[in-house]
C-alpha cells in the first residue's frame, strides 16, 4: 500500500513539472511566433497606428503559442493558484508588494514621467475630446486605460512571471529565476529608454517575489495592473496641464 502511494506522489509530481525539453520546444515555438508576428504587425505599419490597433499585439504575442502548446497550456493551470485567494498571506504579501512597487518608482520619479509620456502620447486627445466631443479620441483614450491597466498585465505576468520564472524557480533556484526573469522584463520594455531599465527591472523582482511567495500570478497582476493604471492617471494630468501634445 505505501508503494502504491509512493508511485501515485511520483506520478502526481511528473505531471505538475514541466521538462526542459517542452519549455525550450516552447520558448523556441515563441521566438519564432514573435519573429513573424514583428513582420507581419510592421508589413501592415500596425505597430504605428493608434493604441486600440496595437493593443492586439501583446495578446496575439503571448497566448497563441501558449493556447497551441499543450505542456504550456497544463502548467498554466497550476499557476494561477485561485485558490490562494483564501489565504491571508495573499493579501499580506500583495499590500506589501504593492507599497514596496510604489516606493521603487517614487524614487525613480524622472524616470516614471519619461515612461509614461511615451506611453501615453495618445491619452492628451482625452481632454480635448471632453470639449470637443471627438468620440474617435475619447475610444482611443479608454483602449490606452484598457491595454494599459488589464491586457497588458496580463500577458506580461502570464509569460514572465507564470511561465519563465516560475519554471527557471523549478529548475534551478529562486535567484536565477528572478534575475533572468526581472532582466528580460526590463529589456523587453527598452523603448521607454534606458534610464528606465534599473526600474523596471527592479519592478521585475517585486513581481517576482509577490508570485513565489503567494504561489499565484494574480496578485502580480492585480498590481501591475494598479501600477500601470497610476501612470496613467498621473501623467494624464501632467500632460494636459504642460500641454506636452
Amino acid at each position: 500500500m505505501e508503494n502504491l502511494v509512493k508511485t501515485a506522489d511520483l506520478k502526481g509530481l511528473k505531471h505538475e513539472l514541466l521538462s526542459s525539453k517542452q519549455f525550450y520546444c516552447w520558448f523556441g515555438l515563441f521566438v519564432v511566433w514573435s519573429l513573424v508576428l514583428m513582420y507581419v504587425f510592421g508589413y501592415l505599419h500596425l505597430i504605428d497606428n493608434p493604441w486600440y490597433l496595437r493593443g492586439f499585439y501583446e495578446p496575439f504575442l503571448f497566448f497563441i503559442p501558449i493556447l497551441v502548446y499543450r505542456p504550456i497550456r497544463t502548467w498554466m493551470k497550476q499557476q494561477w493558484g485561485f485558490r490562494k485567494i483564501l489565504e491571508l498571506r495573499f493579501y499580506v504579501v500583495f499590500i506589501l508588494g504593492l507599497i514596496v512597487l510604489l516606493l521603487v518608482h517614487y524614487f525613480f520619479y524622472y524616470g516614471m514621467i519619461n515612461h509614461a509620456i511615451y506611453y501615453l502620447n495618445g491619452l492628451s486627445e482625452f481632454f480635448l475630446a471632453k470639449t470637443q466631443h471627438d468620440n474617435a479620441a475619447i475610444y482611443q483614450a479608454w483602449s490606452v486605460i484598457l491595454f494599459g491597466s488589464v491586457i497588458a498585465p496580463i500577458c506580461e505576468e502570464v509569460f514572465f512571471r507564470g511561465i519563465l520564472m516560475n519554471f527557471l524557480i523549478k529548475k534551478y533556484n529562486l535567484g536565477i529565476g528572478l534575475v533572468i526573469s526581472s532582466t528580460l522584463f526590463a529589456v523587453g520594455h527598452f523603448e521607454f529608454g534606458i534610464t528606465r531599465l534599473a526600474a523596471l527591472a527592479a519592478t521585475g523582482v517585486i513581481l517576482g517575489l509577490v508570485t513565489h511567495y503567494t504561489k499565484s500570478i494574480i496578485p502580480a497582476i492585480i498590481i501591475h495592473g494598479i501600477w500601470n493604471f497610476i501612470s496613467i492617471v498621473l501623467l494624464a494630468h501632467v500632460i494636459s496641464v504642460y500641454q506636452l501634445f
